[in-house]
């Protein structure tokens, strides 16, 4: 059967696949540290899919209790949370020492 429809599902096929591979094996969250306009060190938690493209819209639950674990343990450093996924750091080696941490209880 030579139905162009037909073609065009099966031309699909390995896009979808790759997709739905991509979502069952879900995102993981990565800290981005970097300098702001102020010349502070500031640390930002990222939702990363397997494709390496980062979500603008952060929906699993998974990146929630890495921002709920990051807002309380960072309760207890001289840090200040300036938006709901960023927090800037006194220093270059304390945003490094939190990276370091949330690796450890956060792998990829």
């Amino acid at each position: 059967m030579n139905d162009p429809w037909l073609h065009i599902l099966r031309s699909l096929e390995p896009e979808l696949d790759r997709l739905t591979e991509m979502l069952v094996a879900g995102p993981y969250s990565k800290p981005e540290l970097w300098k702001n306009s102020h010349g502070k060190w500031a640390v930002t938690i990222q939702e990363v899919w397997n494709d390496n493209t980062i979500s603008d819209v952060n929906l699993s639950v998974n990146f929630n209790n890495c921002i709920i674990w990051t807002e309380e343990e960072l309760k207890k450093w001289e840090c200040k949370r300036t938006s709901y996924d960023t927090w800037v750091f006194k220093s270059k080696r304390d945003a490094e020492k939190f990276i370091t941490l949330f690796l450890l209880q956060w792998p990829n």
